[in-house]
């Protein structure tokens, strides 16, 4: 079997390209907004890897937008997060409650 020509593989990777682009479209239909799968999004977020493309937050509204969510979200989670301690202790009140009532079986 002999090796594909690098242009027949530029024209692939094109295509992959151009296929994932429509793949991961939200879709406006009459029954609303028609969202692309997980699969596809993780394909295409795997062939952006692979390929080293990145983005930079400051050239990009909608990727500083989410930056911006994301944030707000750790800090609202903040104060909301159990220490792994807390959830020692919270486990051995528990055990010792109900110690005696596993006692009696």
């Amino acid at each position: 079997m002999s090796k594909a020509s690098e242009q027949a593989l530029g024209e692939l990777h094109g295509e992959v390209a151009r296929t994932l682009t429509a793949a991961v479209q939200v879709l406006d239909t009459e029954n609303g907004k028609v969202f692309p799968s997980a699969a596809y999004i993780a394909v295409a977020v795997g062939f952006l890897k692979n390929n080293a493309i990145t983005a930079d937050a400051g050239k990009n509204e909608a990727l500083s937008e989410l930056q911006e969510q994301l944030r707000k979200k750790r800090t609202e989670a903040k104060g909301k997060l159990v220490s792994r301690e807390s959830i020692d202790k919270a486990a051995a009140i528990l055990e010792a409650g109900l110690a005696p009532l596993m006692d009696g079986q």
